[in-house]
């Protein structure tokens, strides 16, 4: 009931403030979106008590196993876009405060001579916008252009927005970033990109709202190429394993497919208990070079270890042919992750067969022998109350439930 109150104070006591995308009004009914032949199903509508009631799905990205750098991508419904949990206020709340804060350094669009990219970041808006008016009716409502009798192909009739929690800017990146909890890149190809002697064409990122990332800042990445985004990342084996597969599939994306790529990412992020929440979010701040934390300190202490995880999805815009990349970010204790059947002893040996180049990039000599000898007393304590298993059969189980 806590959330339900939260949600209609916001709702009720906001002033309604409109973007000049558009005021969200329900269709009558829901509405199939066809392009060309082919379609794009709204979602059915959710109350928004559904929301108020579901706590955030436990990804759990790793698994027993030689570990493969791979691209991971699965596809899904596209009725599966966003998805909004309990703690959604507080995500909207953190980034209007990081938009309003930091303003370009989190929110920005690479200008165009021709407005190329404000457009693209404008059908942003306006797909999310229809998106979460037919699936939380109750919390969005949308103002369709003059004339026009429903959203659109993929929202381009939606003229206005408005949201139980105002929007802090008319940006229409900043607009869309204050709609989900996710942190929203977006890529385009240059106006005279070619395709190489691979047959693949580069994209960049030519706006975003980046208010949770943990290891890198928008204004370090805006109007980079995928290639220099991963390479000044230093992505394992990227230029080995993943250049080539990445620049297809961005390449052959298809607007209005029907599906939806989705795929899963996870980091470790040291935290002190006198972290706020502001800083948990973000291991650099938007305007430093180090974090919250002493990254040269390992951690002796499981409770100073907390895993992000990420649900990430790709979807190819059909007007601008611009990829929208969301990262929603997932906290979760690593105190609390052990208390679920089969994690511990997942994780203490994902840990230990990390490659080395892979427990680089993920900082593992800051914690990992810090919260291994935890993990394998919490999975032997599970196998001696029969939670788990043995070993053997728990490897097997595991392969079914994977990645979450």
């Amino acid at each position: 009931m806590a959330c339900v109150a939260i949600l209609l104070r916001l709702f009720l006591t906001k002033s309604q403030k409109h973007t000049d995308l558009a005021s969200l009004t329900h269709p009558e009914k829901q509405v199939r979106k066809t392009l060309g032949n082919r379609q794009w199903s709204l979602p059915e509508p959710q109350s928004y008590r559904m929301i108020c009631s579901t706590d955030s799905p436990k990804f759990r990205p790793f698994r027993y196993g030689d570990y493969k750098v791979t691209m991971g991508i699965r596809f899904i419904p596209e009725v599966q876009w966003f998805q909004l949990y309990r703690s959604y206020p507080a995500y909207i709340r953190l980034r209007q405060l990081r938009h309003k804060n930091k303003g370009r350094e989190c929110c920005d669009i690479v200008p165009h001579p021709k407005q190329r990219n404000i457009l693209a970041a404008l059908e942003v808006a306006r797909s999310i916008s229809a998106y979460l008016n037919a699936r939380y009716p109750d919390l969005f409502r949308i103002e369709l252009c003059h004339g026009a009798k429903d959203a659109g192909n993929f929202g381009e009739n939606v003229r206005a927005i408005q949201q139980q929690i105002d929007p802090s800017s008319y940006n229409p990146m900043a607009v869309a970033g204050e709609l989900v909890p996710d942190d929203l890149a977006l890529l385009l190809p240059d106006d005279d990109a070619v395709p190489d002697d691979r047959g693949a064409v580069q994209y960049r990122l030519i706006a975003g709202s980046i208010c949770t990332a943990g290891f890198w800042r928008l204004r370090d990445k805006l109007n980079s190429t995928l290639q220099e985004i991963h390479t000044s990342g230093k992505v394992p084996q990227f230029a080995e394993r993943l250049r080539d597969p990445l620049d297809r599939f961005f390449t052959k994306m298809e607007a209005g497919s029907g599906r939806l790529s989705e795929r899963n990412n996870y980091f470790f992020q040291v935290v002190r208990k006198e972290d706020s929440m502001n800083k948990v979010y973000q291991l650099r701040d938007v305007d430093s070079t180090l974090g919250p934390v002493d990254l040269s300190t390992p951690i002796q202490r499981p409770q100073d270890l907390v895993m992000r995880t990420e649900r990430q999805t790709l979807r190819k815009l059909p007007k601008s042919g611009a990829v929208l990349f969301t990262i929603h970010t997932h906290m979760v204790p690593i105190e609390v992750m052990a208390k679920e059947p089969g994690i511990p002893g997942r994780l203490a040996y994902a840990m230990r067969n990390w490659p080395e180049d892979v427990a680089w990039y993920k900082a593992a000599s800051l914690y990992r022998e810090g919260v291994l000898p935890f993990l394998d007393k919490a999975h032997q304590d599970q196998i001696r109350s029969g939670i788990v298993a043995t070993q053997e059969a728990e490897e097997e189980r595991s392969k079914k439930s994977y990645p979450f």
